[in-house]
């Protein structure tokens, strides 16, 4: 009974001990995240970049993706794809080709819309919104004029021009002012802070190490031995140890009288005048 009430003892303490640690973690990974995140929001709100600053052509960018950038050229209405919107299936992103005045073409979300959408603006346009790289493949087939995702080696196949590595999504307000609803900004992930993200990983680890160190006292508990095992070294009989010389000694140290004392029938008597 008393070993498993110390088993008991130990499983309880190591589960808290445990718990606590992987709140820990989690609470770092949550402000890792957020911190990330955070950086992301206020990179985008920086004052606008030309767009051949944060991407040049035949480069990738080093630090350009998540950024606002601005840039002037001419749409192509020739060049223009829709991006269905899988969660409505009503709705799309409009992506149009803008040319650059170097020859080049920039892919430009314009916006969300319904239906067939409208042309892109003529003459040259002035364009501002946040730079972002090429999205993951999408998630079913589409019919011819679509696009799954912004795929820029796709869009290398389908276009002709040389594309900028990148594609940028209209601010709300130019969105707006040609007749269609802001699109969605998907940011990039961001590092954040590696020592929030490295706090995290080392409270995971010493909650796994709780963990074995409570499997390996409850067995020790069990069994009686390694840290749970009893140092006491005891005699032949309750309440008596072994002296170094062999002799017996009580509890309190003092030494058996009688031992090492002649058996008193073995001693030889004098005889009787």
């Amino acid at each position: 009974m008393k070993k498993s009430r110390q088993q008991l003892i130990i499983w309880s303490i190591g589960l808290l001990v445990t718990a606590v640690m992987l709140g820990l973690g989690l609470w770092q990974m949550e402000s890792f995240q957020n911190q990330g995140r955070e950086a992301l929001i206020a990179r985008m709100e920086e004052p606008a970049v030309p767009l051949a600053q944060a991407a040049p052509l035949g480069e990738m960018p080093h630090d350009g993706y998540g950024r606002t950038v601005e840039a002037s050229g001419t749409y192509l209405a020739d060049q223009q794809l829709v991006v269905p919107i899988y969660q409505d299936e009503t709705r799309h992103r409009v992506l149009t080709a803008l040319e650059l005045p170097d020859g080049s073409v920039v892919p430009v979300v314009r916006g969300v819309g319904e239906g067939v959408p409208a042309p892109p603006p003529a003459g040259v346009s002035e364009v501002r919104g946040v730079l972002l790289p090429s999205e993951a493949p999408g998630e079913s087939e589409v019919s011819e004029g679509q696009i799954g995702s912004v795929r820029l080696p796709q869009l290398t196949q389908m276009w002709e021009q040389p594309l900028v590595p990148g594609f940028v999504v209209l601010d709300a307000e130019l969105a707006r002012a040609q007749g269609l609803s802001p699109a969605e900004v998907t940011l990039p992930s961001s590092a954040g802070h590696a020592r929030n993200q490295g706090y995290a990983l080392q409270w995971w680890i010493f909650a796994a190490a709780a963990i074995a160190a409570t499997v390996k006292l409850s067995r020790d508990a069990a069994t009686g031995t390694g840290f749970m095992a009893s140092t006491k070294k005891t005699g032949d009989k309750a309440g008596e140890t072994v002296d170094n010389d062999g002799e017996l000694s009580t509890v309190d140290g003092s030494r058996d009288a009688s031992a090492g004392m002649p058996d008193e029938t073995s001693v030889d008597k004098p005889p009787v005048a």
